[in-house]
């Protein structure tokens, strides 16, 4: 019948629109990493596990301590939040 029709489309849409969110969330995400991995992971050695621990912490609190760095890896040019 339409009215099922109808419903099932309305699902079709909603899932659709969910899978893009959680594509576009998981997008910022690889940006995220690979930002901490640039910056401050890439290119060394590490003596054992503490010192991993140590470089992860200190490239965290590093970038938490960057609001433009975080505003230009979350940011997109189609998303803009207006008050």
């Amino acid at each position: 019948s339409l009215g099922a029709f109808r419903y099932r489309c309305i699902f079709a849409f909603l899932w659709v629109v969910a899978f893009i969110a959680v594509i576009l969330a998981l997008i910022a995400f690889v940006e995220f990493k690979n930002t901490l991995v640039r910056e401050a992971l890439a290119n060394r050695v590490f003596e054992d596990y503490d010192a991993i621990l140590d470089a992860c912490c200190d490239a965290w609190n590093a970038f938490a301590d960057a609001p433009a760095t975080i505003a230009s890896v979350t940011s997109r040019t189609w998303a803009k939040v207006t008050a």
